[in-house]
């Protein structure tokens, strides 16, 4: 996309609405942002891409600032300033300039100093791993990838008569999206020293990853995804998970059987959003079936939490809906949904749309 040299440590605001990917529309994480020149002002849908320059800062600083500066915009986190960092964490101080970059616990001592609550997972298992992935793009929550790339040698030492063992180094990158097409969805990947990309013989710094080449990247026991979580929610993915699981374990042979093997998705998303969504949807469709609309009609005048897990699974008929109260403890007994039937519409539930 840009190489220039002029603009590193600058941000970049792509208009993510006016993109795509090989004619195919993309669904990026955005936040409203306004821009004004010569008395006109211009609003448009944004991620930001913060570029490192290798002396002030490195891979994992410029993936902090930048995740930062969208969850500032877009949910009031605290925004991570790089004059700031190297007091934000403790272990390992290293020389500030050069910059070395940073290990993952200093990472995570950036992120907590400046109240930014997140979750760390290292990669074990492949679809464990990709569902963490998966549900944090749906909620509009960028996750940060610790892999490895070639070291830059080409990883082969001449005149010993073999290769040698290919090199490795660390390295960050954030997903932020995925494309929107019929086939496999890729996640949209950024890059901001374009070496992962390189690495996968792509240009630039933004591009389209399948997860089988992220998988690729990924070392057992040592790479690692780092992604926020809103304050307020204590009831984890893993614990969701369980819970509905067990939903649809009991839930009516009829409605199991039309959903099963059909897609499905898990996001936190802001108790706004789901109101607007029901209302548009259910309430305002004449269309809609008496029992699912009182029982929208319900959860519009209902007192919620911030932010509610949602569960959506395909059917033949539409999506059929589940929200869910994440603020209760990992081990309460009680019934965490807040529909006990599921609701059914017509379209899907999603945060990365350009309204």
């Amino acid at each position: 996309m840009i190489n220039e040299i002029q603009i590193m440590l600058s941000y970049i605001y792509p208009n993510w609405k006016y993109i795509t990917y090989d004619d195919n529309a993309i669904n990026v994480m955005t936040y409203r942002k306004k821009v004004h020149i010569n008395g006109y002002e211009i609003v448009f849908h944004t991620y930001p891409l913060f570029v490192q320059d290798n002396a002030a800062i490195a891979c994992a600083e410029a993936c902090l600032v930048s995740m930062s500066k969208y969850m500032h915009s877009r949910y009031d986190y605290s925004q991570i300033y790089v004059r700031n960092i190297n007091a934000s964490h403790h272990t390992h101080k290293n020389k500030v300039y050069p910059s070395q970059g940073l290990r993952p616990t200093q990472m995570l001592e950036v992120l907590y100093s400046h109240n930014i609550q997140c979750e760390y997972e290292v990669y074990y298992e492949q679809q464990e791993f990709k569902e963490y992935i998966d549900y944090c793009i749906e909620s509009a929550l960028p996750v940060l990838v610790g892999l490895h790339v070639e070291s830059g040698d080409d990883g082969m030492q001449e005149g010993k008569g073999e290769a040698e063992e290919i090199k490795y180094k660390g390295h960050m990158i954030q997903i932020i999206g995925h494309t929107d097409s019929e086939a496999e969805k890729e996640y949209i990947v950024y890059d901001d020293s374009g070496c992962y990309l390189k690495s996968l013989e792509k240009s630039g710094f933004v591009g389209c990853v399948s997860w089988e080449k992220l998988r690729e990247s990924l070392k057992v026991g040592k790479d690692f995804i780092i992604y926020p979580i809103h304050e307020k929610v204590y009831f984890l993915y893993d614990n969701f998970k369980k819970h509905i699981n067990d939903v649809f374990t009991n839930i009516n042979n009829g409605i199991k059987e039309e959903s099963a093997g059909r897609a499905e998705r898990t996001l936190l998303i802001d108790n706004r959003d789901v109101k607007k969504f029901l209302k548009e949807n259910i309430l305002d469709n004449l269309s809609a079936d008496k029992n699912i609309y009182e029982a929208a009609n319900k959860l519009i005048f209902m007192n919620m939490p911030h932010y509610l897990w949602c569960h959506e699974r395909e059917t033949s008929e539409g999506y059929m809906l589940f929200f869910a109260d994440p603020t209760y403890n990992r081990r309460t007994t009680k019934n965490i949904f807040m529909n006990k039937e599921p609701l059914m519409s017509k379209s899907q539930i999603g945060l990365l749309k350009y309204d």
